[in-house]
């Protein structure tokens, strides 16, 4: 562990929840949402590898499928694979093929709260996506949890069997809430598709875990991405023919 390192990334996510707290006077739900948004955006920033960017808006396929929802809060995205659909816009159309993670952030998270992020997880995660490599990480970060004893994990895992879902990979595989607990399911080390308490003895770094485990796992799933092409978002290919 280089100390440096993680004395700014402390730093960074101390802000982000001293400006939380700050704007609890704001009056708007709406408004203050965002801002908190804006708060987790500004922390995960710095970390992000070269080439990443992140965003808020709505994701998108190559069949220009429709999704129920107003906006992801937060988008993280290659735009050297895809660029994002509008430019010079603050918010903005991400081309699915590009879309690394997803987070859904939340000033509260109750456990309806945390059912919607698990439906919005599976419709995204029912787009289609015609390229090779891994699929986009979706997460949920919180700044507090109506759930002060009750393990996010076991609500998460309820939501999920509740919603039908029956697949090895969970649609949602990262959930942390600030000062109480962050959980990934993936792999560390050889042990891979199994969940980890990132920080069991210190829940006032699950901040600092979340961070450090999301910007980590984006660059694999970047690596892992293979013919990706504007091609099938801005024509149909299939009425191509041969020609001898």
């Amino acid at each position: 562990m280089n100390e440096l390192v993680r004395d700014v990334m402390v730093e960074t996510v101390r802000q982000a929840r001293e400006f939380s707290r700050i704007v609890e006077g704001v009056p708007h739900d709406g408004l203050r949402g965002q801002f908190r948004e804006s708060f987790l955006a500004r922390a995960l920033q710095p970390w992000l590898p070269r080439g990443v960017e992140l965003g808020t808006g709505v994701i998108m396929d190559e069949e220009g499928t429709r999704r129920q929802v107003n906006e992801d809060d937060i988008v993280i995205y290659a735009p050297d694979l895809l660029p994002a659909v509008l430019p010079l816009m603050e918010r903005n159309i991400f081309l699915l093929d590009a879309v690394l993670a997803r987070i859904e952030v939340k000033s509260m998270l109750s456990s309806d709260e945390l059912r919607s992020a698990v439906e919005g997880a599976i419709t995204v995660k029912k787009l289609k996506s015609s390229y090779t490599g891994k699929r986009e990480i979706h997460a949920v970060f919180a700044y507090a949890s109506t759930a002060s004893v009750r393990s996010e994990l076991v609500r998460l895992r309820e939501q999920a069997k509740r919603l039908g879902w029956s697949e090895e990979i969970p649609p949602i595989s990262i959930v942390c809430v600030d000062e109480k607990e962050c959980y990934m399911h993936g792999r560390i080390g050889s042990v891979e598709n199994v969940w980890w308490n990132l920080a069991p003895d210190a829940p006032h770094e699950s901040t600092l875990a979340f961070i450090s485990c999301l910007t980590s796992s984006v660059t694999e799933v970047r690596d892992s991405r293979e013919l990706v092409q504007i091609n099938r978002f801005s024509r149909d290919v299939s009425k191509a023919t041969r020609v001898d």
